[in-house]
């Protein structure tokens, strides 16, 4: 994926994109959808609608012809694109929210040892238990091509004990959405590559919680009380303390 990613800034096709993916019943795969640079605000959120939308419902079907024409264009570009180095693991910080300490004391769930997981202070849900977590390398990590393999392959370990953890537990869980964001047109917020994992524990919260995301889009977030986020966040730490990298 980090040489797609590669290619398409090379190319100067994009350097903004979406990686998703979905567990649930089905074999599992990523996604990575280019987004293109806006101009505008409402620009900026009907590409982020739109994306949202056929992720839901399905993108537009090409003909067979064209389908093969587009592999053809990208087993060309990923062929003139250079392979991936490995990113620096030189230690840096910035003033992003996720380079201060009291942004991770407040917010942290597991301590790894390139990462951390933090419950998210605007948790996406409706009704129910809501299940949002935040996958972050203790290192400043901008984009997703900055991030070492170390740091990945970290992250999709605790990811995956998540996974095993709240689908053993709760047995309402249906399905766990996963996504990482690079660039403002695709909606990264923070300069800080961060890795979503939000559980849905019922077909309502799979309703709601699109409805949260575009109107997040449109409106921003809404955070929980200092007081309920402490609460909620006490509470995962004692019931997660066995998960480690």
């Amino acid at each position: 994926m980090q040489h797609i990613a590669q290619a398409w800034k090379s190319s100067n096709f994009t350097n903004q994109y979406l990686i998703y993916g979905m567990v649930d019943s089905n074999a599992f795969n990523w996604e990575m959808v280019p987004y293109k640079k806006c101009r505008t605000f409402i620009g900026r959120a009907f590409q982020q609608i739109q994306v949202l939308w056929r992720t839901v419902f399905g993108g537009v079907k090409v003909s067979e012809k064209e389908g093969k024409n587009q592999l053809k264009k990208y087993e060309l570009l990923l062929s003139k694109s250079a392979e991936t180095t490995e990113p620096s693991d030189v230690s840096s910080r910035s003033d992003d929210s996720f380079c201060k300490d009291d942004t991770i004391e407040r917010q942290w769930v597991i301590t790894g040892r390139k990462v951390n997981v933090l419950f998210n202070y605007a948790p996406i849900g409706f009704g129910g238990e809501k299940l949002h977590f935040l996958v972050v390398p203790k290192q400043h990590r901008e984009t997703f091509t900055d991030v070492t393999q170390e740091e990945y392959c970290e992250s999709l370990d605790l990811t995956g004990k998540l996974i095993d953890h709240f689908t053993t537990t709760r047995k309402t869980v249906k399905n766990v959405y996963l996504l990482n964001k690079t660039g403002v047109d695709a909606g990264q917020t923070v300069k800080h590559w961060h890795l979503h994992v939000i559980f849905s524990t019922n077909k309502a919260q799979n309703f709601w919680g699109r409805i949260t995301v575009i109107k997040n889009i449109l409106l921003g977030s809404s955070p929980l009380k200092r007081d309920e986020l402490a609460k909620k966040v006490g509470e995962l730490r004692e019931e997660l303390t066995a998960i480690k990298a």
